[in-house]
């Protein structure tokens, strides 16, 4: 008796129907496009999107486009689900006392709708903020999630 085999050819986690096929099409959506506002609207779509690979874009997005900086961290209030290891980081980079005051601002914001205690490094680097507002926000976040 011979072996079933599958004739068609292995796909890619992206090829598949879901978050990872739609995260490679605003992705490539992104890429192509030369609009600044609907450039903005992706960057939404890919943090509503959440998964993995569209977080690994939005990172992309934040390293090579600083004029979009701010609003890639703007839209991290919108991801979904508990895993957001990519936007942490972006978060603790943007969190920096070296960062320009709005940048911060939207960090404070988006930890906010985030609400986890995942994000308490985060906060942590907003204790040793400039601004009095944001390191009183990070004290009372530190003192929510760890008391």
């Amino acid at each position: 008796m011979s072996a079933i085999r599958n004739p068609e050819p292995e796909q890619s986690p992206a090829s598949f129907p879901g978050p990872n096929k739609e995260a490679a099409e605003l992705a490539a959506e992104f890429d192509r496009e030369t609009d600044d506002a609907r450039r903005i609207e992706l960057v939404y779509q890919l943090a509503t999107n959440s998964s993995p690979p569209a977080q690994k874009t939005l990172a992309r997005i934040y390293q090579t486009l600083p004029e979009l900086k701010p609003d890639v961290i703007n839209a991290l209030t919108f991801l979904q689900g508990d895993d957001f290891a990519t936007a942490l980081a972006l978060l603790q980079d943007a969190a920096r006392p070296d960062r320009p005051a709005e940048l911060r601002d939207a960090v404070v914001g988006a930890l906010r709708d985030l609400n986890s205690e995942k994000t308490l490094p985060v906060w942590r680097t907003l204790l040793n903020d400039p601004a009095s507002e944001r390191r009183e926000a990070a004290r009372a976040a530190i003192e929510y999630f760890a008391p």
